[in-house]
């Protein structure tokens, strides 16, 4: 008999063949259950010992010689149904892990005033508090009519803003934000706009790029870089 079916139920195919004899014998010594299995007569004592363990084989005594049965097959197939209702138990969890897949960054480059225009109509969109590390007079100076008009609407939703920017700026102050400055010689020459889950690279040298970034794991790592910022800026 072929005893791979058993060997994938959790038999070794010592074991299996050594099941497959008891079945044959139904009840034998040792002896004649390594010659029908074909194992060592040694090895087939801690075969024996090991189903007798699983609950697949046992003994009684006749004449002081033990000599062992097999357990009936079916008990392979509740080992092998309790084993599926106990994977069920954990299957859920399982499942969980398995659809927690790991963040991906997206990223996105923009170009020139349009795209500038649609970085800020998607922060307004958005509806969030922001953070900002760098040069807000530069936003103005670029786009003076759409600058009042995004920060009008900014206090018309009340949202609030943060920033740190270098201490040769000069720009509009909301009634909801907080400033604090840094000295211009170490300050970064790129723009770090951060909010919920985004954090947006501006560079304002021609033809203007920026790059928005889409990933939490970053937006905590930059806010942890702002909170720094913030802790050794000084305030207005």
């Amino acid at each position: 008999m072929d005893t791979g079916i058993l060997e994938s139920l959790g038999l070794s195919k010592k074991e299996a063949k050594i099941y497959v004899a008891l079945l044959k014998l139904k009840l034998a010594p040792v002896t004649k259950i390594s010659e029908e299995g074909g194992v060592d007569r040694t090895q087939t004592y801690d075969l024996l010992q090991g189903l007798i363990e699983r609950g697949l084989a046992s003994y009684v005594l006749k004449n002081n010689t033990r000599h062992f049965s097999p357990a009936h097959p079916e008990k392979l197939l509740q080992d092998l149904q309790e084993k599926e209702k106990e994977f069920r138990s954990v299957l859920p969890h399982l499942k969980h892990l398995f659809s927690q897949q790991p963040e991906r960054t997206v990223v996105e480059v923009f170009s020139g005033i349009e795209g500038l225009k649609a970085v800020y109509k998607n922060l307004l969109k958005s509806g969030n508090d922001y953070l900002l590390l760098g040069t807000p007079q530069k936003f103005e100076t670029m786009l003076p009519i759409f600058a009042k008009q995004f920060l009008r609407q900014v206090e018309k939703e009340g949202t609030k803003e943060k920033i740190v920017f270098s201490s040769a700026e000069k720009f509009t102050k909301i009634k909801r934000g907080e400033y604090r400055y840094l000295s211009q010689d170490i300050f970064s020459p790129t723009d770090a706009l951060i909010y919920d889950g985004h954090v947006v690279l501006f560079i304002w040298s021609e033809p203007y790029h920026v790059i928005v970034m889409r990933s939490k794991e970053l937006e905590r790592t930059y806010r942890k870089y702002f909170d720094f910022l913030w802790h050794h800026a000084r305030p207005l």
